[in-house]
């Protein structure tokens, strides 16, 4: 195979010929033209498209920067030094394209911070860049060390330690000390996988994917509590390719609207979510369980926006009122003492909640009823955003009937509850919030709930 590489595109050039066994001649012939060589590229292509024993194969684009000898994937965002990748955090990555773009020039600490950062000086520039500058030249030379030391391990190599590090750019000093604290690097290597074993243990609990807050907060719960930064937990996640899926966007609508009675609620609700504390508002809606294997069904809950805390639900095959009446029946069976006059009730203009069965319900049991204001998802988001995660996590292409779906929603509506904690909820689980915010004792020793001041976390 002959590879062409031009400053825009590469072709990979294949030989057809075959010899008289009938395999393949593989011939491989590397070509770098310049940009005063154009007219040799050229030239090159026009003889490819002729010769009947070429095949042309044109391969997309992928912009590169150069420097120093590395390259600089843009739209991988990935930079390799001699057929390795190096690993940089966010910031270190941005940097180095800075200076990369701007091969040359001198730029201050304060134009590095104002187009990295995007913000404006606060006078700590210095030292914010400096610490991630320092972080990056260290992260490059290690990767120039280890190949100097590759190459001197090599029986034909020629050149000395010297010649070697002036190639490179880096002092014989540093190599040496490389060289010196490799037992360093071997028990920090260790750590970071004895560590990043406790992440994958909180990631794999109860079988739900979760992300770096997710296994921050399920690390705080664990006995004994664990407390590692979550910078770090990120830093393991990049290193070990563990990736959390990212949610996705609804690929449904949502339930079309029936015609409603002339009985439309206020919304006296106003996206006042928690300001009114526990069991002041809750939230109900309607969703669809759809899976392939199995018939539809479909799920009516109420949540408190204070607390997220799932109070009642019901899943049914049918979309009949009735098990819109069974959630909030249940609600009252369940939290009924925890509830008053103030309580509001809050959905969307659906027609199960316009209907006289569930106003008069309300009424009997002396709540209050709210509504978003019609076709505004965002006067109910809570409860958008508990259908939402739901759905991320629930598995259920193993399950073939309505029972199994069942068992599938109580097992994840339980383990939401009480083990699926939530970083704006003090990284406590909803029924742990709610505990804490009627009794005022916060159930971890670290961090402290939000508003107080956290204890230091573990360093990186």
């Amino acid at each position: 195979m002959n590879r062409i590489i031009s400053r825009n595109k590469s072709y990979v050039v294949q030989d057809k010929k075959t010899n008289q066994g009938g395999d393949n001649i593989g011939r491989i012939v590397i070509m770098e033209f310049k940009t005063q060589d154009s007219t040799a590229f050229d030239d090159m292509l026009a003889f490819v498209k002729q010769h009947p024993d070429f095949e042309k194969l044109e391969i997309s684009y992928e912009p590169t920067l150069s420097l120093s000898g590395l390259e600089i994937n843009l739209s991988r965002r990935r930079v390799i030094n001699n057929g390795q990748e190096i690993e940089l955090t966010v910031k270190e990555y941005d940097i180095l394209c800075l200076l990369a773009a701007n091969k040359g020039r001198v730029l201050t600490y304060e134009q590095i911070y104002d187009k990295v950062w995007g913000e404006i000086s606060a006078g700590n520039e210095k030292d914010t860049v400096g610490f991630y500058i320092r972080n990056l030249r260290k992260k490059l030379c290690d990767a120039k060390y280890q190949i100097i030391y590759d190459t001197m391990q090599k029986n034909d190599n020629l050149l000395n330690v010297a010649a070697m590090c002036e190639i490179a750019g880096v002092s014989r000093s540093g190599y040496y000390h490389y060289l010196s604290t490799e037992n360093q690097r071997m028990e920090r290597e260790e750590r970071d996988r004895q560590d990043f074993l406790l992440i994958l243990k909180a990631y794999q609990y109860r079988g739900y994917h979760k992300g770096a807050r997710s296994i921050y907060m399920r690390l705080l719960h664990m006995e004994p509590p664990i407390v590692m930064n979550i910078k770090k937990i990120r830093r393991l996640m990049k290193k070990y390719n563990l990736q959390c899926p990212i949610r996705k966007a609804n690929p449904y609508r949502r339930m079309a609207k029936a015609m409603a009675t002339a009985y439309t609620a206020p919304n006296i609700v106003n996206r006042e979510f928690e300001e009114h504390g526990p069991r002041k508002i809750l939230l109900t809606d309607i969703t669809y369980i759809i899976n392939a294997k199995a018939p539809w069904c479909y799920m009516s809950t109420i949540i408190d926006a204070c607390t997220k805390e799932l109070l009642s639900w019901v899943l049914s095959e049918s979309l009949e009122i009735d098990f819109v009446l069974e959630t909030v029946k249940q609600l009252i069976e369940k939290h009924g003492t925890d509830l008053s006059t103030e309580t509001l009730i809050h959905s969307d203009q659906g027609s199960h909640y316009t209907s006289i069965k569930f106003i008069q319900l309300l009424k009997d049991n002396e709540l209050r009823q709210s509504m978003s204001r019609r076709a505004n998802c965002w006067d109910n988001a809570p409860q958008e955003s508990f259908f939402g995660h739901m759905k991320d996590e629930l598995d259920l292409s193993e399950c073939y009937s309505y029972e199994e779906i069942l068992n599938a929603v109580r097992d994840w509506t339980e383990y939401y509850n009480t083990e699926r904690y939530q970083w704006d909820l003090a990284r406590l689980s909803p029924v742990e919030y709610y505990q804490y915010l009627t009794t005022g004792i916060y159930p971890l020793l670290n961090p402290k709930a939000k508003g107080e001041n956290n204890q230091s976390e573990a360093s990186l």
